[in-house]
């Protein structure tokens, strides 16, 4: 997974992250995805290829998809699997 993805996305939005982070549902890699899931990502991308047209739409999905705004990085990763 190409966490430059979701580096932009957040950029975008003003919520500048660190490399190591990515969503937490994306802990378990790409192929922990389903199809839906995968075509998501791909519908990001093609909206992020072009963001002055398609800034509504991004601001849109900011706003209603929690799942790409819940980040996790490693350090996070090993503290919730030591300790839950």
């Amino acid at each position: 997974m190409n966490i430059d993805l979701f580096m932009d996305f957040h950029a975008l939005m003003n919520n500048e992250i660190f490399y190591s982070y990515q969503p937490l549902y994306l802990r378990g890699g790409i192929l922990s995805l389903r199809e839906s899931e995968l075509c998501e990502l791909d519908s990001l991308a093609e909206l992020l290829a072009e963001p002055d047209q398609n800034m509504e739409r991004i601001r849109h999905l900011w706003d209603t998809n929690e799942k790409w705004s819940v980040l996790t990085n490693n350090t996070q990763n090993v503290y919730h699997d030591t300790f839950r």
